[in-house]
């Protein structure tokens, strides 16, 4: 993949790779995911190879969703799929892991940052429909995605 990348950004069919440089990239994968975390990181190792600032954490015992500090499903939550139904705990992917994920990933971006918010703030999760951003069958994306609005 580095190699293509070069040979892409080469030929003008993608920005320069050089631009990847020091740019702060943040990957997360829960260590319950039942997977090795192979794609997250091969994505890694893709931008440490050009020298990006990687930050990355490969120990929570997260699932799929976003480990926090206190979240609304217990870590490792396995379940999720909410809008056909099927779900353990809360639909919300945000998993009570010891660990403030988001918070790491924005204090690597940006530096110290405020506290966070005591808790979700469920009226500012919105749904929207993630069809338009590729087809949902080879994206492997659901079709209605979420995004946390702060109110």
């Amino acid at each position: 993949l580095v190699a293509t990348a070069r040979r892409y950004a080469a030929a003008g069919r993608i920005d320069v790779v050089e631009n990847l440089r020091n740019k702060k990239i943040y990957t997360y994968d829960g260590v319950s995911e039942h997977h090795e975390g192979y794609a997250t990181k091969s994505t890694r190792e893709f931008f440490e190879a050009f020298g990006a600032d990687v930050l990355a954490n490969f120990t929570t015992p997260g699932g799929h969703g976003w480990p926090q500090a206190s979240g609304i499903n217990p870590c490792g939550d396995l379940g999720r799929w909410w809008m056909g139904a099927w779900f353990q705990g809360s639909p919300w992917a945000v998993e009570n892991c010891g660990y403030d994920g988001p918070g790491a990933m924005l204090h690597h971006f940006y530096g110290p940052l405020n506290p966070p918010a005591d808790a979700v703030v469920r009226n500012s999760v919105l749904l929207f429909d993630q069809a338009p951003f590729g087809d949902v069958h080879k994206t492997g994306l659901d079709k209605p995605g979420m995004i946390y609005v702060p109110a």
